[in-house]
């Protein structure tokens, strides 16, 4: 993920940030993946633990959780603040900042509440919320907050094309661990969400685990195909968007796709 991230942002930071930018957006994945795990991972999964955690970047004075796992998240959380405070545009978008921190702890709460409430999962409602888990549009923002130079009336047209990266990364990291989703129970994950509503497979049958993924495995041609379509529209921002260099953000975010279906799938080891 470090080396995504040296690579991946949006060109308009001042290079003196870019390893703290590299470093802090890790630190934040880190957060990120820890309370995802409490909000879908059969074994990790606590509706109590999960509200407080997603409540976190909120909570100032409030007393302290009894719990290590608490406690390592808030530790992650404040060391990842103290640096993001520090940037030099962080008062002028603080807010939005705060709004897309909601949007990726709501993407928990969701991925919970279709876990719970498995009857509720759908895909208009997973390709909505889902996709937030991974962070592209925060960290967008806060390649911003570290660029004096970018032009704010091109945000709108910039969170565009962040949040069609973000669909990008989300399929990426979709596509090298819906094995490991299976192993842990979680349907949240957008191909196995289109598994059981469309195609009508029983995903948690042990005996049957090399058919279902052998199925699983012609699907992702159409998530591939999806993620193309998308990478034609992050081009069509190139001369709209002057304070970002589109074209390399772009040639990134395909190298970033290839590297997530490239990683090593631990779990199987």
């Amino acid at each position: 993920l470090h080396r995504i991230y040296k690579k991946t942002h949006l060109g308009c930071a001042e290079n003196k940030y870019l390893g703290n930018l590299a470093l802090t957006k890790t630190k934040l994945t880190i957060f990120d993946v820890l309370v995802d795990d409490i909000a879908d991972n059969i074994k990790l999964r606590d509706k109590e633990l999960l509200r407080r955690l997603v409540n976190l970047p909120w909570e100032n004075n409030q007393d302290s959780l009894a719990n290590g796992y608490y406690a390592a998240c808030k530790k992650i959380w404040r060391d990842c603040l103290n640096s993001i405070e520090e940037y030099p545009r962080f008062r002028e978008f603080e807010e939005i900042f705060y709004f897309d921190i909601k949007q990726v702890m709501n993407a928990m709460e969701f991925s919970s509440l279709i876990n719970t409430y498995t009857f509720a999962d759908n895909l208009i409602e997973n390709n909505e919320y889902g996709h937030h888990g991974v962070m592209v549009i925060l960290h967008g923002m806060m390649d911003i907050m570290c660029s004096i130079n970018f032009d704010r009336k091109e945000l709108g047209k910039t969170r565009e094309l962040l949040h069609l990266a973000q669909k990008v990364a989300c399929m990426g990291n979709m596509l090298n661990t819906y094995p490991r989703e299976i192993i842990e129970r979680d349907i949240s994950s957008p191909i196995l969400t289109y598994a059981i509503t469309k195609e009508n497979l029983n995903l948690f049958n042990n005996s049957l685990r090399e058919d279902t993924l052998s199925k699983l495995k012609v699907l992702e041609g159409k998530f591939n195909e999806e993620v193309m379509n998308i990478f034609e529209e992050m081009q069509k921002y190139e001369g709209t968007i002057k304070s970002v260099n589109v074209k390399k953000f772009c040639k990134n975010a395909q190298w970033a796709y290839n590297m997530f279906k490239k990683r090593g799938k631990y779990w199987e080891k």
